[in-house]
């Protein structure tokens, strides 16, 4: 049973098999303490994996802009302006409707990959597309159309998934507060939000300025 587990397991990402880890820890502390099943605390000889896996590509809104432009379709220019100004994941912007914006605020709720609600001001570039959802254009399509126009900007190394992580650089490099993001972006925890900290402008001269 564990070579097999171990077959399965091989080429999942660290943070993938972490996830599993972290549900067999807590069924075995549930053994262990509630039901009386194990003797001994196995959960915690469980250990995690170091996870490597982040990436930190922040496009500019030039950049972005660029990669709309190079899409053969206007639908799939205005999904990439759409995710860089809204940091939806596409599996989110997929499920918006135009009837979920109310007062220039999009509002998310059974929609969300956590499942929690979620409300999202929107910028007007985002708010004139949001108006107009669900387009015309299917997911696969999107991702084909997108692949050309990466190569067309030369851009190969920027995925999809970036779009979101540079709508947070961009609030997180006006001095947005990391609670703000975290709620924007509909992380589980603050933990999460952090990885852009850096981006933001030091403040450490001002505030020796004060003294």
């Amino acid at each position: 049973m564990a070579h097999q587990a171990k077959r399965e397991w091989r080429g999942l990402k660290p943070a993938t098999i972490n996830r599993r880890l972290q549900i067999l820890k807590r069924i075995t502390k549930l053994a262990f303490e509630k039901w009386g099943w194990l003797n001994e605390p196995v959960w915690r000889k469980i250990k995690l994996l170091p996870e490597r896996n982040e990436r930190h590509v922040y496009l500019t809104r030039e950049e972005v802009d660029r990669l709309a432009a190079a899409c053969r379709s206007p639908d799939a220019a205005d999904l990439v302006i759409f995710a860089a100004y809204t940091g939806l994941r596409r599996g989110e912007m997929f499920n918006v409707r135009h009837t979920d914006v109310r007062n220039s605020v999009l509002y998310l709720n059974a929609q969300t990959k956590t499942g929690k609600p979620r409300h999202i001001p929107l910028h007007p570039r985002a708010l004139e597309i949001a108006q107009r959802l669900p387009l015309g254009i299917t997911p696969a399509v999107l991702q084909n159309q997108w692949t050309e126009a990466r190569e067309a900007c030369g851009m190969q190394h920027v995925h999809w998934h970036d779009l979101r992580h540079t709508f947070a650089s961009w609030l997180v490099q006006q001095n947005t507060p990391l609670l703000i993001v975290k709620q924007l972006m509909g992380h589980a925890t603050v933990k999460m939000t952090e990885r852009y900290a850096h981006l933001a402008p030091t403040q450490a001269h001002q505030e020796i300025l004060k003294l």
